[in-house]
């Protein structure tokens, strides 16, 4: 993808072991697919019980593209995501739940749009028709 010289996507999880064993997988196709060569996925962790961490750690054997960060402390959504932001390698950030509500493909439709308007912010919403 053109004009894009890299983007962190970061997943907050709190127990997400099952959703994530599709969705990043998928995130990582649907990048090879549209030659986007300069991301990470970074799993910011919120002290799971499943074995999201094991799962990332097996997973960034295979893709050194796929990392995780393990919180400590009081479990909090926001704070996932912002630990997720200060710690991105890349100029863009792109954030979305581990439930997988949010497809891969429709990830590409943002960044395009983010393209178009690099000053601004994309927002995808499952709560918007056509959002």
């Amino acid at each position: 993808m053109e004009n894009l010289s890299g983007i962190t996507v970061v997943l907050p999880t709190l127990n997400e072991e099952e959703n994530i064993k599709s969705l990043i997988p998928g995130i990582v196709n649907v990048m090879d697919k549209n030659n986007i060569v300069n991301y990470e996925i970074l799993v910011v962790d919120d002290n799971s019980q499943d074995n999201t961490n094991e799962l990332i750690r097996l997973m960034n054997i295979s893709n050194p593209k796929i990392n995780i960060y393990q919180r400590e402390g009081l479990r909090s959504l926001p704070m996932s995501i912002w630990d997720g932001i200060n710690l991105s390698k890349y100029e863009y950030v792109m954030w979305l739940d581990a439930d997988g509500s949010m497809t891969p493909e429709a990830m590409i439709k943002l960044m395009k749009t983010l393209i178009k308007f690099p000053e601004g912010v994309v927002i995808g919403s499952r709560f918007v028709n056509g959002g």
